[in-house]
């Protein structure tokens, strides 16, 4: 971690902070009285930390090259479906979200966020997509139920199975 930012430099930037009221009474605090409380200027500095890490992540992320056009599988078991948006200028991930066994799941976009962690490492694999689809009665892939005989089999409907080229 670098120098820690002096008082001074704090009120400046919760001076420009014209998304937080809160911020900005901070500063014509200190502008008033030459001075915070020891509370408020842990929440200036707390407040501070914040956005310095959301930014450095955003920013991350946005360096993070891209990986390809998939489903991924994390070693904690969290799915990720990086698509492409409808011109193709662009890719984003959606995360699987699973509520209840018997529940239908869903892809939840979050972004580029996941971006610095996939890899071609964690492609998805058949078996990985069959273990869900036996687990959830679902299809990893486009979250339909399975329910011919053949896919309840499998675990990955037809379509999906053969679009992603498994054979």
């Amino acid at each position: 971690m670098g120098t820690p930012i002096t008082i001074e430099e704090l009120t400046a930037w919760l001076a420009e902070q014209n998304w937080s009221s809160f911020a900005q009474s901070l500063a014509r605090a200190y502008t008033q009285w030459g001075r915070l409380s020891e509370k408020q200027e842990a929440a200036a500095r707390s407040m501070h930390a914040k956005c310095m890490a959301r930014t450095t992540a955003r920013e991350a992320s946005k360096s993070a090259t891209p990986p390809p056009v998939g489903f991924y599988c994390t070693p904690d078991g969290t799915f990720y479906r990086v698509q492409s948006n409808k011109t193709k200028t662009n890719v984003y991930a959606k995360e699987l979200v699973t509520r209840q066994v018997g529940d239908r799941p869903y892809w939840k976009y979050v972004g580029r966020t996941p971006f610095p962690i996939l890899g071609s490492n964690l492609k998805i694999t058949r078996d990985q997509a069959a273990t869900f689809g036996h687990t959830h009665g679902h299809c990893l892939i486009c979250t339909r139920e399975l329910s011919d005989e053949e896919s309840v089999m499998r675990g990955v409907g037809p379509v999906c199975w053969s679009k992603q080229g498994w054979e």
